[in-house]
């Protein structure tokens, strides 16, 4: 299916589409003039009052000195320094206990404001995040996930060859390889899986117990004997078990008695 398009359709389409790149452009000016106003205007002289007796020119305690930081500077560039300074004054840690301390105010507003500046991109910065190798399971992650899948208890890798290493781990994607070996013991392993998983035993359902008369109790007085499931009594009498219910359920209790007349 062929669809036409007019002239006036492909002119608001790239006016739309150069609308949005200029947008994006100017949003990383701005964010940037905005970056320069914050550190000049807000973060700067709280820093010459309060830092830069022990980070200045005449003292780095820290090899850190903040007097000779341009006007301009943008915060997120540097994130160890400024997070590591953010979370100091979170822990008043800094200013220094001896020395002239902000208000509670004053120190809540800075650290918002360095949290606001590392939240901030580099429109410029180029983004690579590099190749992601798509990997298999090793052994230990597919016998997981067969008893995950299929619910039964089996360990079909343990026919797989050794996982390769890498690094010290053997979970690492450019390591791990599927030779044909391999991909021969995954299909035997589907073929077992399969039969396990299908003819597994069923527990039998409702579950019964039988409990012998032996392993109840009994006034010895009362009792001609007790062996194996025979408890026998002279007269009236009471024989006791005290049972574990492990679950809330309704339970069918029988119990096998006959009397013999004298």
């Amino acid at each position: 299916m062929f669809i036409k398009h007019s002239k006036a359709t492909v002119k608001s389409a790239t006016v739309i589409l150069l609308v949005a790149i200029l947008m994006i452009i100017g949003f990383c000016e701005q964010s940037v003039e905005a970056n320069a106003t914050v550190f000049q205007q807000d973060i700067t002289p709280f820093l010459k009052q309060y830092c830069y007796n022990c980070h200045g020119v005449e003292k780095q305690k820290a090899d850190v000195n903040f007097q000779t930081l341009s006007p301009n500077t943008e915060i997120y560039k540097d994130r160890d320094l400024w997070e590591l300074v953010r979370d100091l004054l979170l822990e008043d840690e800094m200013p220094p206990s001896k020395s002239d301390q902000p208000s509670a105010e004053d120190r809540q507003r800075i650290i918002e404001l360095i949290g606001q500046e590392l939240d901030q991109f580099d429109c410029d910065a180029i983004s690579n995040p590099g190749r992601v190798t798509i990997r298999r399971l090793n052994r230990a992650e597919y016998d997981n996930t067969i008893r995950d899948l299929m619910g039964v208890d089996f360990h079909p890798s343990d026919d797989f060859p050794l996982d390769e290493v890498g690094y010290g781990f053997d979970n690492i994607g450019d390591v791990l390889s599927l030779s044909p070996i391999l991909m021969e013991k995954y299909l035997n392993a589907a073929e077992s899986v399969v039969t396990n998983a299908l003819l597994a035993e069923l527990p039998a359902w409702p579950p019964s117990h039988q409990h012998q008369a032996e392993k109840f109790t009994a006034d010895q007085s009362d009792i001609v004997r007790a062996e194996g499931s025979v408890m026998g009594f002279y007269r009236e009498g009471n024989a006791l078990k005290k049972l574990q219910i492990e679950q809330a359920g309704e339970y069918k209790i029988s119990v096998r008695a006959y009397g013999q007349q004298a």
